[in-house]
């Protein structure tokens, strides 16, 4: 008699204390059960996506699945976490927003990272009855930090991995089947690689494409939330959760896409994008534009009133002036500065055009003089602020 099984895809709005969104999961839910508490500096390439709508009712409560950092811009994850079921299309980049560097799901320290997304790159051939090619790219509108602490990337997985090579699998997702609620701590757990053989006789078919881990026996696995998250083999990226027939079931494996096979695919889709010009927070960045938008959290790190004209420095030069913003580190507006790589040139004709062998000496303000230039700025500030600029 034919097995009768659900497949649970690993997917889930999710936040700790927040139950599985229906609208996000439907009738195909996608998928650490049997795991234990870690850090994000052991596993400091795990990212949280999210969706920006849910994010702004409460920190953590966008969680929809796992990605794995591969690049300084390129985050891996699954194309189901990027499609809507019920709806039968694609989400926009602009509904995703990704954090990174943090243990806790819905809290940030001053090492978490957070990037929205400049494209969304899903395989064109992802069957979402099938499963298969179940793997998307997701090129973030910023620079990761190569020597950040909390966040580094993982290399691909060029070959088949022997099986019962023990792996590791990391995520926010459930703690138990027919869970409610979300873990808060990050976990992560052992699996070891299970032969096609083995995994055929649970699932009927399972292409090269994917690859199986997990426990016979059950016990082990990923669950909601954790979908599109790492499996690190040998110190590796050898798969991205993907599904299951429930989570930590005896005789049923996890299914997880197997990197090896979309190594190419990977490469090629890498090749295409222009790392140099990228967006953040609805403002573009380039040679070409003369506006910057830095948003490194999920606000609460801002200039403000009195900063304006003052520098922005990456990478030891002056690569912005602060200019303008929405408020001051109000989450989702990130702050404005002007481009000066855009106007290096007019910096350098002006500088050009000033005779630097002419000046006067203006002799020190006295104290009253002070007194009165601060009550004149004092008045320009409060015309600013109802302005929201940063005067």
């Amino acid at each position: 008699m034919a097995k009768v099984w659900a497949i649970v895809l690993l997917l889930g709005a999710l936040a700790s204390g927040e139950s599985l969104a229906s609208e996000t999961t439907g009738k195909i839910e996608p998928k650490i059960v049997g795991g234990y508490d870690t850090t994000i500096e052991q596993v400091s390439y795990q990212v949280s996506i999210r969706l920006t709508a849910n994010e702004r009712k409460s920190y953590g409560s966008g969680h929809l699945c796992g990605g794995v950092v591969i690049s300084q811009r390129l985050v891996a994850t699954a194309a189901h976490c990027c499609y809507i079921t019920d709806k039968k299309k694609y989400r926009t980049a602009g509904e995703f927003v990704l954090v990174m560097g943090s243990t806790y799901l819905t809290s940030s320290t001053d090492r978490t990272l957070m990037y929205y997304l400049q494209q969304l790159i899903t395989h064109e051939n992802y069957n979402p009855e099938a499963l298969t090619n179940d793997i998307a790219l997701m090129f973030i509108n910023g620079y990761i930090p190569w020597n950040w602490p909390t966040v580094t990337a993982l290399a691909l997985n060029s070959q088949l991995v022997a099986t019962n090579t023990d792996c590791l699998i990391s995520g926010w997702g459930l703690l138990q089947q027919s869970g409610t609620f979300s873990s808060n701590t990050l976990q992560a757990a052992t699996v070891p690689i299970v032969s096609y053989a083995t995994c055929r006789i649970s699932y009927n078919s399972v292409p090269v494409s994917q690859v199986c881990a997990g426990y016979w026996t059950g016990g082990v696995d990923a669950c909601q939330g954790d979908s599109g998250g790492p499996m690190s083999c040998n110190g590796m990226l050898a798969g991205i959760v993907s599904y299951g027939a429930g989570c930590a079931a005896p005789g049923y494996p996890g299914v997880y896409t197997n990197v090896s096979f979309y190594y190419d695919w990977i490469v090629q889709k890498n090749n295409s994008l222009n790392y140099t010009i990228y967006h953040n927070g609805g403002v573009r960045q380039g040679s070409n534009w003369s506006y910057l938008g830095i948003l490194p959290l999920l606000g609460g790190i801002d200039a403000c009133q009195g900063d304006s004209g003052g520098p922005l420095i990456c990478d030891g030069r002056l690569a912005g002036i602060i200019s303008w913003g929405v408020g001051c580190a109000d989450p989702g507006y990130p702050g404005v500065y002007t481009n000066v790589s855009h106007f290096l040139k007019w910096i350098r004709r002006a500088n050009a055009s000033l005779d630097y062998s002419d000046y006067r000496q203006i002799p020190p303000l006295n104290p009253a003089s002070r007194r009165s230039v601060s009550s004149s700025c004092l008045g320009i500030g409060v015309l600013a602020l109802a302005m929201s600029l940063r005067l």
